[in-house]
């Protein structure tokens, strides 16, 4: 599936699968497409000409609620209702000053959790109480390439120039003496299964972790 199949662009920096609809949600660099694997007649992207914005579209989550949340790089956070077809400027109704996304993330709690280029935004659906954590509440660094929310509640954050590290019960957890590493930057976090967490590093391949020790993969 590319432009010819209804996308506007080929370069994809993100991807969803609609958990109701099981349509294919990605981001790519001047939008949003959505691509429905029944009938490509209902494929359809979305820019600045429909109610979106012509911007690099980085990150894409889909909440309990079936709405889908958006990260550009330059215009901020976006939500759309699938329901309504509407888009929502959250970042500009909710006045969020970081406007550069890079990842969104929810939790088993059903917070959600935005890494920009200055910081983490927690925020309550519910309440709309949002948060922004940085290096002054504890971040190593402000820019903040992934989260991951955890099968033990623990919130990882994923920067270069920064180890693993991760937050839970608004305490954060450093991990250091990690053989091998030696670049410490960390792309991304995951868990599978079996609960092993699994790192992936920036020239440093990709370590396992079983909450006392690293093993280091490499190609």
């Amino acid at each position: 599936y590319s432009s010819k199949h209804g996308g506007e662009k080929d370069n994809i920096k993100s991807i969803i699968i609609d958990k109701h609809t099981r349509g294919i949600w990605i981001g790519n660099d001047k939008g949003l497409s959505l691509f429905d694997l029944q009938n490509s007649n209902q494929n359809m992207h979305y820019n600045s000409s429909n109610g979106f914005v012509d911007d690099q579209v980085n990150a894409l989550m889909q909440d309990s609620a079936g709405i889908i949340w958006i990260g550009t790089s330059e215009n901020g956070i976006f939500t759309f209702n699938p329901s309504t077809k509407k888009f929502e400027n959250f970042s500009k109704e909710n006045k969020l000053n970081s406007k550069s996304i890079n990842t969104i993330a929810n939790t088993e709690q059903r917070n959600i959790i935005i890494g920009t280029t200055e910081g983490a935004y927690f925020i309550n659906p519910k309440t709309l109480k949002i948060t922004l954590l940085t290096t002054v509440d504890g971040l190593l660094h402000n820019n903040v390439q992934n989260i991951y929310a955890d099968k033990q509640k623990r919130i990882w954050f994923s920067s270069h120039g920064a180890v693993p590290y991760y937050l839970k019960n608004d305490e954060f957890t450093f991990l250091k003496n990690i053989p091998e590493m030696r670049f410490f930057n960390i792309n991304s976090v995951t868990q599978d299964n079996n609960g092993l967490i699994w790192i992936a590093t920036e020239g440093d391949g990709v370590y396992s972790y079983n909450g006392s020790e690293f093993k280091n993969y490499r190609v």
